[in-house]
């Protein structure tokens, strides 16, 4: 495997699985573009906005830690399941969230966070597996 120069399917797929994850911070991004609309309408206070847009930055540590501990425990294919569905479940939920519902909005956040940073943390471990030792550090983690 250390001589093979080529990215093979299942290393190409390990490498779009990690531009995927890129992609999920983007969500980190969005809640401020958001917020920014529904700030005005929700009356809502500096507090509520900073629950908001700090909630799924609270859940990334633990989001890494236990979901890389369940990856040790049960292998890294069922989590990565896991945690796909895990951020993909809250950030739709997140479409239902009522109006004045910045709680609602924060546990959806808070999940997002943890499912997301869950899924980073193990996919780098996947792809570095399966990626040529000249090509670690060129492909995106």
């Amino acid at each position: 495997m250390e001589q093979q120069k080529k990215l093979t399917i299942n290393r190409g797929r390990c490498a779009a699985a990690t531009i995927g994850d890129m992609l999920d911070y983007f969500d980190f991004l969005l809640i401020a573009f958001v917020l920014a609309f529904i700030v005005k309408d929700w009356h809502l206070t500096y507090g509520q906005s900073a629950a908001i847009l700090l909630s799924s930055g609270v859940s990334a540590p633990l989001g890494s830690l236990i979901w890389g501990w369940v990856a040790d425990k049960i292998g890294r294919r069922k989590v990565i399941i896991a945690t796909i569905l895990n951020f993909s479940i809250a950030t739709g939920l997140m479409a239902l969230t009522p109006d004045n519902g910045w709680i609602f909005l924060v546990v959806c956040r808070f999940l997002v966070g943890f499912g997301v940073t869950g899924l980073y943390t193990v996919d780098i471990a996947v792809v570095q597996e399966f990626v040529p030792a000249s090509r670690r550090g060129w492909i995106p983690e």
